[in-house]
């Protein structure tokens, strides 16, 4: 087989064989699904950064991963100067306004026995997730009478809690004494239920008095059709529970990326905006937010006790700067000194520390004052690109600022397995509304924090700023954690 003379059969052998070394099975067919079969959004760019040095092609993972089939990356890799029109359509046919739509079946079933102080038993999703870590934390040190209820994929509840234990103990989150007071619910946050047959959706439904929704898909790749199952549906599935048997307070954790559209590109974002608009979104994570606010607000309505947090960019903890390196901030930084280049380029940096959204979450989630409201948990005290250059060359670490397109240049020319941020390399593609870097440049909100502002007055529970300590934490534990 030649490299400029393929057949379409032999890209689809390869194809096959990229699966199968990816995901460790032997179960792969043409029509195989890379996300059904487990894989992620690591796996599906080490797939496509063989296949594009394989052919000499370049395949855009966004148009990748609506099709992620050994057929489909065939076709692309086949035709890749042009965009099938099958997936073009596709890609409009999604109606976001049509998808927010709560169904019918989902209406309050009585009184609120207690109010929100008086909770003690919480049903949570997203525990093994890096917020999560810190929501059960700050739930169960709350008080000595709490039990989270902690819906996680495992085996039986036995791995559950293990797994639990594992990623508390790797953000130092963990205490023995919280053994007893964590249940592991074995579930799937993309099924009907969440996967739990009826009786203990039922006992669930009796037992709990409040809801925590954090579990989510944050993903910058996927499109929206591939995270609707898992944080839209089951944003459906959490309200169902929160009105089943009995009534419970409903917390929905969204993000502040659902102000990422031109309704608000420059302007002032107020924490009870309707969010009228879904049109210009850049990511399909925000498209899923959208939608999953305009369900929680439609559950308001019919008279759901619910709370919205919106949270800025989650990083590191204050004090040692522990971090999950999964998202793009974090990305960022090792990336550019993994490159040893930094854009030229001025933005503000919405970093806030996880310990600080998770205190402030919790302690609202339990105050009856803040009913029906949302609140932007964003750091109020931003900093720039400039202070966080600076903060590198502090660390003796070598970087070159360059022209933001030739950064670009050279990101792309890198290699996934030396740099972080070479799997997110076509975030920083243009849209036709800009890049990640530029809407953050030229458009990004003004951000406000009245209602988070008033429910934290006097509690002692503040956002540190973006600040030389801040970063040299951050910067810190990376070194630490041998990611440069």
């Amino acid at each position: 087989m030649t490299e400029n003379r393929v057949t379409e059969n032999e890209v689809k052998s390869l194809i096959i064989d990229l699966f199968k070394d990816e995901l460790k099975t032997e179960e792969v067919f043409e029509t195989s699904n890379f996300l059904d079969l487990g894989g992620d959004s690591l796996g599906i760019m080490t797939v496509i950064s063989a296949a594009e040095e394989k052919f000499k092609v370049e395949l855009n993972p966004r148009e990748v991963l609506l099709h992620p089939t050994p057929e489909k990356i065939s076709a692309l890799v086949l035709e890749s100067q042009t965009k099938s029109q099958e997936e073009e359509a596709e890609l409009s046919e999604v109606d976001l306004r049509k998808e927010a739509v709560l169904p019918d079946d989902i209406n309050p079933c009585g009184n609120y026995e207690t109010d929100e102080s008086g909770c003690k038993n919480i049903f949570l999703t997203g525990a093994t997730g890096f917020l999560g870590a810190f929501l059960v934390r700050d739930l169960l040190n709350k008080n000595g009478e709490t039990t989270v209820y902690c819906l996680v994929r495992c085996v039986n509840k036995y791995d559950g809690l293990d797994r639990i234990k594992s990623n508390m103990i790797s953000y130092n989150c963990w205490k023995d004494s919280f053994r007893h007071r964590i249940i592991a619910v074995k579930g799937d946050l993309s099924k009907k239920h969440f996967g739990v047959n009826d009786e203990e959706w039922n006992d669930l439904s009796e037992k709990t008095d409040m809801v925590f929704h954090c579990g989510a898909v944050l993903n910058f790749l996927y499109p929206y059709s591939a995270m609707k199952k898992t944080n839209v549906s089951s944003t459906v599935e959490a309200l169902r529970l929160s009105v089943n048997k009995k009534m419970k307070y409903f917390n929905y954790i969204s993000s502040y990326s659902v102000y990422d559209n031109p309704s608000h590109f420059g302007k002032n974002a107020l924490e009870n905006d309707e969010l009228e608009s879904p049109d210009g979104y850049f990511l399909g994570y925000s498209e899923t937010k959208w939608v999953s606010e305009k369900l929680v607000r439609a559950a308001q309505e019919k008279g759901v006790c619910a709370k919205i947090y919106r949270p800025g960019d989650i990083t590191g903890t204050k004090e040692d700067g522990i971090w999950a390196v999964r998202d793009l901030t974090s990305r960022m930084i090792i990336g550019c000194i993994q490159m040893k280049a930094v854009p030229i380029v001025e933005m503000p940096l919405n970093f806030t520390p996880v310990d600080y959204v998770s205190a402030a979450i919790v302690h609202i989630a339990f105050m009856s004052t803040n009913r029906n409201k949302a609140f932007n948990i964003i750091n109020p005290r931003i900093g720039s690109s400039t202070e966080l250059l600076k903060a590198i060359y502090r660390s003796k670490k070598f970087v070159v600022p360059v022209p933001y397109p030739l950064w670009k240049q050279a990101l792309k020319k890198s290699k996934l397995a030396k740099n972080a941020l070479k799997i997110l390399s076509c975030m920083f593609d243009d849209s036709g509304e800009g890049d990640i870097i530029t809407r953050h440049m030229e458009k990004q909100p003004i951000y406000d924090m009245f209602n988070t502002r008033t429910a934290l007055e006097g509690t002692g529970i503040e956002c540190p700023p973006m600040d030389a300590e801040l970063l040299e934490a951050y910067i810190s534990y990376f070194k630490k954690a041998k990611l440069i």
